[in-house]
C-alpha cells in the first residue's frame, strides 16, 4: 500500500522525463471573399487574423459584409465557429467563405497503480495485466443558414468533427460526424456525443486525436429577375466549445489468463496527460468561453433576426408603390 502522488508532483515527474513537450495545436483558419461581378468596390475589403499556440482568428470585412472563422483549443477539447453575413443590392453579385479547422493530440500515461481514495495497490500486485476502458466523447454543434431568396442566393453551413485514441500496440478506435445545412432548410448529417472500447496495459502511453471543422459560405447572384432590389445572406457553422474529452467511464481488468479481476469498487487509475490534466475524468474544457467564439444561440439568432427585419423593411416601399 501506498499514497498517491499529488497532481504537481506527478506533472513535475513527466516533465523531467521530457513527456510534457506536447502541447494542443491549431492551425488552419483562413476567411476569404470570392467576387462573382457586380459593382464591388474590391478596394474596401479589409481583412484581420490572428494565431496563438492554442487559438486562431480571421475575420474580413468589406462593403457588403463580413466573414468570420475561429477555432480555440485546450487539453482535451476543442472549439470553432464560422460566420458569414451579406447584404448585397441588385446587379452587385458576390461571395464569401469563412473556414476554421484544427488538431489537437495528446499523449496520456497510464498508471500502474489501482486506488480507492487515498490508498493505492500496483496492478502486478493485483494481478491486473490489462483493462478493457469504456470512454466518452462529447460533441454537440449546430449549423444555420439563411437567403432572402432561394431562387437565386445560396448559402451553406457545416460543422465535423473526428477523434482517435490509440493504445500502446498501435491499435485505434476513432469516429466522428458531420452536420450541415443549406438555406431551404433541410439538415444533413447529424453531431452527437460518442464512446469506445479500448484495451490497455497499465503503464501504456495512449495517444488522444481531436479534429474539428467549420465551414460557412453565402452566394449572391450578380443577377435577380425576382424583382428584389437587395439580396441577404447567412450562414452559421457553431461548434463553440462543445468537443470535449468526456473521461472513462467504465472498466473491466484482466489477469494474464484472460480472467476478470474483480477490484475493490469505487477505485479508478490515472490517466496523464502531457498538459498535466488526469484524463481519467472529463476535460475541465476552457476556463471560459472563447473571448473569440460568441454564443451560438444570440449570435444566429441577432444575425437572421436583421436579415429578415431587413429584408423586411426594405420590401414594404416596393409594395407600396406597386399599389399606387
Amino acid at each position: 500500500m501506498k499514497q498517491t502522488s499529488s497532481m504537481p508532483l506527478l506533472a513535475t515527474a513527466l516533465a523531467t522525463l521530457g513527456l510534457a513537450t506536447a502541447a494542443p495545436s491549431v492551425a488552419g483558419v483562413v476567411s476569404q471573399a470570392v467576387y462573382i461581378n457586380g459593382t464591388i468596390d474590391t478596394s474596401t475589403i479589409g481583412g484581420f487574423e490572428s494565431r496563438t499556440a492554442d487559438a486562431s482568428t480571421s475575420i474580413l470585412t468589406t462593403e457588403i459584409g463580413f466573414a468570420s472563422a475561429t477555432v480555440n483549443s485546450a487539453p482535451g477539447a476543442m472549439a470553432g465557429q464560422a460566420t458569414v453575413s451579406m447584404d448585397a443590392t441588385e446587379f452587385g453579385g458576390a461571395m464569401l467563405e469563412a473556414r476554421a479547422q484544427g488538431r489537437t493530440t495528446e499523449l496520456l500515461h497510464f498508471g500502474t497503480d489501482y486506488c480507492v481514495g487515498t490508498v493505492c495497490q500496483s496492478a502486478a500486485r493485483l494481478g491486473v495485466t490489462a483493462l478493457n476502458i469504456h470512454f466518452a466523447i462529447h460533441a454537440s454543434g449546430g449549423a444555420s443558414a439563411f437567403a432572402s431568396d432561394p431562387r437565386f442566393d445560396h448559402s451553406t453551413a457545416s460543422v465535423s468533427y473526428g477523434y482517435a485514441l490509440t493504445n500502446g500496440v498501435g491499435f485505434t478506435v476513432s469516429g466522428g460526424g458531420m452536420k450541415e445545412r443549406h438555406e431551404i432548410g433541410e439538415v444533413i448529417g447529424d453531431i452527437t456525443s460518442a464512446s469506445g472500447d479500448l484495451a490497455v496495459r497499465p503503464g501504456d502511453t495512449l495517444e488522444l486525436l481531436l479534429n474539428m471543422m467549420v465551414f460557412a459560405s453565402a452566394n449572391i447572384n450578380g443577377w435577380h429577375n425576382s424583382g428584389f432590389t437587395s439580396a441577404h445572406v447567412l450562414a452559421d457553422a457553431d461548434f463553440a466549445h462543445t468537443l470535449l474529452w468526456d473521461g472513462i467511464t467504465d472498466f473491466t481488468a484482466f489477469g494474464a489468463n484472460g480472467q476478470v479481476i474483480n477490484l475493490a469498487p469505487g477505485g479508478r487509475f490515472q490517466l496523464i496527460g502531457d498538459s498535466g490534466n488526469d484524463f481519467w475524468n472529463a476535460s475541465p474544457g476552457f476556463g471560459n468561453p472563447p473571448a473569440s467564439v460568441p454564443e451560438p444561440t444570440s449570435l444566429s439568432m441577432l444575425l437572421m433576426g436583421l436579415a429578415l427585419g431587413v429584408w423586411k423593411h426594405r420590401q414594404r416601399p416596393a409594395k407600396v408603390a406597386n399599389q399606387g
